[in-house]
């Protein structure tokens, strides 16, 4: 009977101890332990919770190794002893929980990125890179984390690349990192790593590779671009140019838009609907359509294409164009302007106006001494005439850019 009784109090003291081990409270966790010694979670919560709230150390830590010991096969607990550890400089510790975490728990990505910052902080480099390079094996989408992690750790480009990203051997995490590299450091050359990847042939991610040509031209890096954009060309994974000598990329718009790189982007404007139709009243198959379904008066450029070009030519720009309704004097039409000097190079073809069936618009003009690309965009400029607000349709189809005369002599 009294055997009996005691086990009654005994789990009853269990009881309670595990209610208040799920409290977020210092003093129940004390009070939980006291109730019942060899409950691991309780030691461990109430470290936890000294080292979050309190960020007392030395209180921490005797709970937390206690959880350890009382359980050694839970790998959270090694991760909180760990950083109870580093917290208080105890180094050698911190690196021996981080480990013994790892091993218990290989595929748990969180506690390979805890060990793989931990060796990064202490200096072991080496050991460093082997735990990114798993860790992106792991999760390769934490890609962008762990390059700017690696990034203000190492500050070494080639070793990372070496060690963590080409080891991957996935070229979403290659071609992206080159991205990354462009966007943060634009004076680094990356084109030997690029090289790389085309010379091992792998198929490449359209939109990373895209987004890795976008990074070269905002750092007005042109002729580099153009030889990415070739070997993506080369390669299958961008549509070639048309063999006709016309350096408008996706010219009929048959293709989908990748909305970067060399390709026609898309700018969503107010007022404005956008669409790539499919009907008969296309000149061709496909084509480019706006519709300026509420009268306003302000600049638009829903669309735009970078196309390099050389210095000192001659081009010849002609498109195929239609209207319906077209109310304002001001009306949609094609511009090319100098990226780098808008002011050096500024041209348009005639305006789109009222209702009008297809027909060829064209212009010609030389570049300057220092052009490598234009922006060829549809725009239509702010009217000053009354009516200024413009309303009705417009069709966009053919476009063509090709050199008419050797380079010019300046």
């Amino acid at each position: 009977m009294a055997g009996g009784l005691l086990l009654i109090v005994q789990a009853s003291r269990v009881a309670i101890a595990a209610e208040w081990t799920e409290a977020e409270d210092i003093d129940r966790l004390n009070q939980a332990i006291r109730l019942d010694p060899g409950n691991a979670l309780a030691e461990n919560r109430l470290g936890f919770l000294n080292l979050r709230e309190a960020s007392d150390v030395t209180a921490a830590l005797p709970h937390l190794r206690r959880a350890t010991e009382l359980n050694p096969r839970v790998a959270v607990y090694w991760v909180d002893l760990a950083n109870g550890y580093e917290m208080s400089g105890q180094l050698d510790g911190a690196r021996d929980a981080y480990e013994r975490a790892v091993v218990l728990a290989p595929m748990r990505p969180d506690f390979t990125w805890e060990l793989a910052n931990y060796y990064l902080r202490a200096g072991e480099n080496d050991k460093a890179l082997t735990g990114f390079a798993h860790y992106l094996r792991l999760v390769p989408s934490a890609r962008q984390q762990a390059f700017a992690i690696l990034g203000r750790g190492l500050n070494d480009p080639a070793l990372v690349w070496e060690r963590v990203v080409r080891v991957s051997g996935d070229p979403e995490t290659e071609v992206g990192y080159l991205a990354y590299l462009k966007f943060q450091n634009a004076a680094f050359s990356t084109a030997r790593f690029w090289n790389e990847l085309v010379a091992q042939g792998k198929p490449m991610p359209v939109n990373t590779a895209v987004r890795y040509v976008d990074r070269l031209l905002e750092n007005q890096e042109y002729g580099e671009a153009k030889r990415v954009w070739s070997d993506l060309q080369k390669a299958g994974i961008v549509p070639a140019n048309a063999s006709d000598g016309n350096l408008v990329f996706n010219p009929n718009f048959e293709q989908k838009l990748l909305n970067g790189g060399f390709d026609w982007r898309v700018n969503q404007e107010p007022f404005v609907d956008f669409d790539l139709p499919q009907s008969g009243f296309c000149k061709d198959n496909r084509c480019l359509y706006l519709n300026f379904s509420v009268p306003h008066n302000s600049d638009y450029e829903p669309a735009f294409e970078i196309v390099p070009v050389n210095p000192h030519q001659t081009y010849a720009l002609s498109a195929f164009v239609r209207s319906q309704d077209i109310t304002s004097d001001s009306g949609p039409r094609l511009r090319v302007i100098d990226v780098q000097c808008p002011t050096c190079l500024d041209v348009s073809t005639p305006a789109a106006l009222e209702t009008r069936a297809w027909h060829k618009v064209d212009i010609t003009f030389t570049t300057g001494p220092n052009t490598q690309a234009i922006k060829l965009s549809v725009w239509r400029p702010r009217s000053r005439v009354f009516p200024m607000e413009i309303s009705g349709e417009f069709w966009l189809d053919s476009v063509s850019l090709k050199p008419v005369t050797q380079a010019v002599t300046p």
